[in-house]
């Protein structure tokens, strides 16, 4: 199908498994995250704290089941503990130039979130599957932040902004951020210039995109 041979195309050929068992695998995996995230979870804001910790506590598993260690950069608001996570795949020869894959998972208020951003998260997570089996130049971070939508976005409680700050206070050398946002929508309207593009093959377009960026294998 047009689908898998989008996908296909983002896996690199020194996978062990084909291009082809690997691109299913991948489809089926971010279709699952989705329905975790959107279907089952659903609204994940503060002011649903416990869909919100339910979604930390879904990534977290994910991450740990694919054999990360997963860092919890804890901070409250309104009384409630806030998470942004973070995994890390150590890179080589360029180990202290860093490469920031990031996709926040929390939701407006009244909505599921399946595009925004249950389909950034989604794609987070299999990129990190993937580069689990791979030793990449330089040091891949991959982050799951909190609180991006409304009231905090542009905020000093935003999560990202949370992150970037003890970022600079540490002094890493973060060379380059990919930001993974509302990449399921496409347009059905008619005499539109914008391309339907299928959720697969923008994630696939987004993966290929980061195995080129920055000479990132040895």
């Amino acid at each position: 199908t047009v689908v898998s041979h989008a996908a296909s195309d983002c896996v690199p050929s020194f996978w062990g498994r084909s291009m082809e068992t690997e691109a299913q695998a991948s489809m089926q995996n971010l279709r699952a995250h989705v329905e975790q995230l959107a279907g089952e979870i659903g609204e994940r804001n503060i002011y649903h704290p416990r869909a919100l910790q339910a979604a930390a506590s879904y990534i977290e598993c994910q991450w740990e089941q694919q054999g990360y260690v997963v860092e919890r950069l804890a901070y409250e608001v309104s009384g409630v503990r806030c998470l942004n996570l973070e995994i890390t795949r150590s890179g080589g020869a360029r180990q202290p130039e860093i490469l920031l894959i990031g996709a926040h998972y929390d939701t407006v208020m009244g909505s599921p979130g399946a595009n925004d951003n249950a389909s950034g998260v989604s794609a987070l997570l299999e990129m990190s599957r993937l580069f689990a089996s791979v030793a990449p130049a330089l040091t891949v971070r991959f982050v799951a932040f909190v609180n991006e939508e409304a009231p905090f976005f542009t905020s000093g409680q935003q999560g990202s902004m949370v992150y970037a700050e003890a970022a600079r206070r540490r002094g890493e050398n973060i060379r380059l951020m990919a930001s993974l946002e509302t990449i399921g929508w496409y347009c059905v309207t008619l005499h539109s210039n914008v391309r339907m593009r299928s959720f697969t093959q923008v994630a696939a377009a987004y993966l290929r995109i980061i195995f080129k960026l920055s000479a990132l294998f040895a």
